[in-house]
């Protein structure tokens, strides 16, 4: 009974302070212990876990301006009879007007240097060296627009092209282009009969044309 009194007792009317009770019904706080470094086991490291080694970043090239693909034909078929030759006759003007100029050139010159005047005629001597001048000017003047860009002066205005008659996208060779400027000579034989042939058939070749592998086409330029 003694015990029973010694014990603090609380009036029924009297609580105890909210501190009082929880640090009485909590467990004290244990502290945790800590291990120095050198006693701290370290898990193993596991290869996947290693760090990669560095690589050299790859050079990446910037990317290049893709070009516009042209879905249009190269061309439109093949020339007509009169269109080539309308061409043909155009050019073969502008050739026999560059050779008057260069035969005006010449004959002067020779003028100056005999003291008289002077004209080249069939009988004369410098016949040949004018004629082969002719010839050199005319086969030159094919062969150098029909290799640069498959078309003449003449043929850039009626719109025909020069081209390859089995690779269409294709222009002549140089020695094919001084091939087919020789074949027009064989052309004009038999009253111009290898010119005619190029009204028949479906490309519309003419002898020239057959001798070199060239076909003329309606350009789309």
């Amino acid at each position: 009974m003694d015990q029973e009194e010694n014990k603090e007792t609380i009036p029924p009317n009297e609580t105890a302070p909210l501190e009082q009770v929880a640090s009485e019904a909590a467990p004290p706080p244990q502290q945790a212990e800590t291990l120095p470094l050198e006693q701290i086991e370290t898990p193993p490291i596991s290869p996947l876990d290693k760090p990669l080694p560095l690589r050299k970043p790859i050079p990446v090239s910037p990317p290049r301006p893709t070009e516009a693909v042209s879905c249009l034909p190269l061309h439109r078929g093949p020339a007509g009879f009169l269109r080539r030759m309308l061409a043909f006759m155009m050019d073969l003007a502008m050739v026999n007007f560059l050779f008057l100029i260069l035969s005006f050139i010449g004959i002067l010159g020779i003028e100056m240097s005999v003291g008289g005047p002077f004209f080249p005629t069939s009988s004369s001597t410098l016949f040949a060296p004018f004629f082969a001048a002719w010839m050199v000017l005319f086969i030159g003047y094919f062969a150098f627009f029909h290799a640069h860009e498959g078309q003449t002066p003449a043929k850039k205005l009626f719109r025909i092209k020069v081209v390859k008659e089995k690779e269409s996208a294709l222009l002549l060779s140089p020695g094919a282009t001084i091939l087919r400027s020789f074949s027009y000579f064989l052309s004009f034989s038999f009253f111009g009969l290898g010119f005619l042939i190029s009204l028949f058939g479906e490309k519309k070749r003419g002898l020239h044309d057959w001798l070199t592998g060239s076909y003329v086409v309606l350009s789309v330029d």
